[in-house]
């Protein structure tokens, strides 16, 4: 998607048989040359991924000019650029920077014009024809802009007006390092704050829907970034008997559970802050307005969580947790896809292979934001996107399949409460029953028990090796073990055997077409395929190539399709590219079991080789089966023992 002025730019060389050069756009269009030159970055992208066989070249001290080899691709671009309406649905870049100013000038001290400009990378006359447009919306809310020849801008006005604008013009949807970077907005403590406030409105008995749900969890949320950076609300608001309606003693106890020991406020502004929020519970229609997350948003997400149940067998459509965080993360990663801006992240292959599922489902939602809005996620954006499906994987409720659990341990009871609430902490919604009983105690029927589990070291034939051993203090390996003997594979051999020796190719190919083709014929020979297989296998590596590093990929499908868990594996005597500057030579294409979440515990015993460099060098020192199921067991057999 291009903006406003990237569109312009492209109907600048159409027709033109002259060279523009940068400094001829910078004052064309009243931008730095940096800025020129971002747009010119995507606007080579944007000709390379929708019409073929134009390139826009550029040479020294000459400047940018049109050049194409296919007459009717360039015809098509000049009929699509001469479209009226079609200019109409580009953004208009001046909005997006007037929200960034607004958001610069919200900090609690004045700041500079050269300041912004650096910031924004703007001229100092698009500067001023952007504060213009910051005060037509400023006034809106009876705010002004305050100047100061030495110091600078600053927004003046009540912190009630401030916080109206932010929400109402959705700037703080807007602004991704304002929101994602810090401690309070993240999904973990929206969470929280979800859990408490439900707890409460059921407490006063406060009728709610889902919209006024999540916009007021938003507003809760948006109020203590506010005030732990210190802007509190001066103003009192009149409401007769207020601290005898409901809804303020909903407010004082909302305030009550959230505000830290460690923020410093006083009694008086605590109170305003209390009777604003009562003011605002007691007009609904506040919170019931699609002014914090828009309805093309919510049901855009909806309908995106719908289609992930059905492709995947995981339903999140009833996380209001996962719903809020993906509604803040969309508008500002939709405008980094737009102005060329996605960010890198230093875990991408951590989190690609600490959490496949949740990468999966990531890499699935993004298909549908390219469907949605014709815009690319790059891979490392994705594995952002995947941290939020992972917590509520984590998380989510599996009422249906709770688990009724039997720890065997030499404490008393009175003593097991730590280990109850680790349980409970871990396994909140997924634990039907929690059992504790003393080694030497008779237990009637152990088939009662999905899983048992000791802190002690004993022997015992009753239990024929279904004990797992865990910590009178379980930490996060334990986790691993107890999560794994709830929902993943019983033994190291119950996952090897998913690794057939018929589904090996040992050789030489040509390029990554070629040793694809390979797999897909082992994989057809076995299973029962259709075609729907290849296609998904390609369809998701479209979405983001599946380069693991350490010369590994590891394709699948775009989600589970297949009847079996099954790996088609290669092993390649030569190496090949996958990407960009990426080279391998071992393929695992992994394919996990439709309508069997449990399948994906798979991909964990896999990672544990696929993470280990010590044990793929040794693999890539001698690429044979019967070596890959070696160290594949070397990998895994901690986890059983």
């Amino acid at each position: 998607m291009l903006t406003n002025r990237q569109f312009k730019i492209i109907q600048t060389f159409i027709d033109n048989d002259d060279y523009v050069s940068s400094k001829q756009l910078s004052t064309l269009f009243h931008v730095s040359s940096r800025s020129v030159k971002n747009d010119i970055t995507t606007i080579k992208q944007f000709l390379v991924t929708n019409y073929n066989g134009i390139q826009l070249i550029s040479v020294p001290s000459k400047g940018y000019l049109f050049e194409y080899d296919d007459l009717d691709s360039y015809s098509k671009l000049k009929v699509d650029f001469n479209d009226s309406n079609l200019a109409l649905s580009y953004e208009d870049e001046q909005i997006l920077r007037s929200k960034k100013i607004i958001l610069l000038l919200f900090e609690n001290k004045y700041i500079t014009k050269w300041n912004i400009i650096d910031q924004l990378f703007i001229s100092e006359s698009t500067f001023y024809s952007d504060l213009k447009e910051v005060e037509v919306i400023l006034q809106k809310y009876n705010l002004k802009i305050s100047q100061k020849k030495q110091s600078g801008y600053f927004i003046i006005g009540s912190e009630k007006d401030k916080r109206l604008c932010l929400i109402k013009e959705n700037i703080y949807n807007f602004d991704e390092d304002k929101i994602y970077h810090d401690e309070v907005l993240n999904i973990q403590n929206i969470s929280k704050i979800s859990e408490t406030l439900s707890d409460i409105l059921l407490k006063y008995q406060y009728r709610t829907s889902d919209t006024l749900l999540e916009n007021l969890i938003v507003h809760i949320v948006i109020t203590l970034e506010r005030i732990r950076r210190g802007n509190l609300i001066d103003e009192l608001i009149s409401i007769p008997n207020v601290e005898n309606l409901k809804e303020y003693k909903i407010a004082k106890a909302i305030f009550n559970s959230f505000l830290q020991p460690t923020l410093s406020i006083n009694d008086e502004h605590l109170k305003n802050e209390v009777i604003q929020l009562t003011a605002n519970l007691l007009g609904k229609s506040e919170y019931d307005q699609d002014t914090l997350i828009s309805k093309e948003t919510n049901t855009f997400i909806q309908e995106s969580l719908e289609k992930i149940k059905n492709e995947f067998n995981v339903d999140f459509t009833n996380d209001v947790d996962l719903k809020i965080s993906l509604s803040l993360h969309l508008v500002p990663l939709l405008n980094r896809v737009r102005y060329g801006m996605q960010q890198k992240s230093k875990m991408a292959k951590e989190i690609k292979v600490s959490f496949p599922l949740a990468t999966d489902v990531a890499s699935y939602f993004t298909l549908l934001i390219q469907q949605k809005y014709a815009l690319k996620v790059s891979d490392d954006e994705i594995t952002f996107l995947s941290l939020y499906f992972n917590y509520s994987l984590d998380s989510l409720k599996t009422e249906e399949d709770a688990k009724n659990i039997l720890i065997i341990t030499s404490l008393r009871q009175s003593e097991t409460i730590l280990i109850r609430q680790k349980f409970m902490h871990w396994f909140k919604n997924q634990i039907e029953s929690l059992s504790f009983v003393r080694p030497n105690e008779a237990i009637k029927d152990l088939s009662n028990y999905d899983a048992i589990f000791t802190t002690d070291a004993f022997e015992d034939d009753r239990y024929s090796g279904a004990v797992v051993k865990i910590g009178l203090f379980p930490n996060d390996e334990d986790y691993v073990r107890i999560n794994h003997a709830l929902y993943g594979f019983t033994s190291a051999e119950s996952v090897l055997s998913k690794l057939d020796k018929d589904l090996v190719f040992i050789g030489k190919a040509k390029n990554k077409e070629d040793v694809l083709n390979k797999l897909f014929k082992l994989s057809k020979e076995h299973f029962d395929l259709d075609h729907k297989f290849k296609k998904s296998v390609l369809e998701r590596e479209d979405i983001g190539n599946t380069y693991y590093g350490s010369k590994i990929a590891m394709p699948h499908p775009l989600s589970p399709i297949t009847k079996e868990t099954f790996v088609a594996l290669a092993l390649l005597e030569n190496e090949i590219d996958w990407g960009e500057n990426q080279k391998v030579q071992i393929i695992i294409m992994v394919c996990t079991e439709m309508n069997n979440p449990k399948a994906f515990q798979f991909w964990h015993y896999i990672s544990l080789l696929v993470s280990n460099d010590k044990l793929i060098h040794k693999l890539l020192n001698n690429l044979t089966y019967d070596n890959f199921i070696s160290l594949m067991r070397t990998a895994i057999l901690p986890e059983f023992n």
